[in-house]
């Protein structure tokens, strides 16, 4: 098995504060299934930060980044398939997936 991460771009916020609350319980359910594959679930982000080529630091997110789950799959196919089951997707997130390449030292 390898590791990919599920990186989650957009807010996941609907403007509805009934509607998120619900989408962060099917989430949360969603998670609970995938539990056997999970490595690192639900890890949110804040403070998004960039340091440009030309060393300038700005409090912005280039990117739109809020959070990630590293997941085991046998192939990027199969990580993209139990994405499409993410209830992040329902408030007009997208996940962006990745494997997780281990480097040599």
């Amino acid at each position: 098995m390898s590791r990919f991460i599920l990186l989650y771009i957009g807010d996941g916020k609907s403007g509805d504060p009934e509607k998120d609350s619900d989408n962060y319980n099917k989430y949360m359910e969603w998670l609970g299934k995938l539990n056997k594959i999970l490595v690192s679930p639900a890890n949110p982000l804040k403070d998004n930060t960039i340091v440009k080529s030309d060393r300038i630091i700005e409090n912005v997110s280039v990117t739109g980044l809020s959070g990630y789950t590293i997941i085991e799959a046998a192939n990027i196919k199969e990580a993209a398939e139990i994405a499409k089951g993410c209830p992040f997707l329902d408030s007009g997130g997208v996940i962006e997936i990745a494997e997780l390449i281990q480097m040599n030292r």
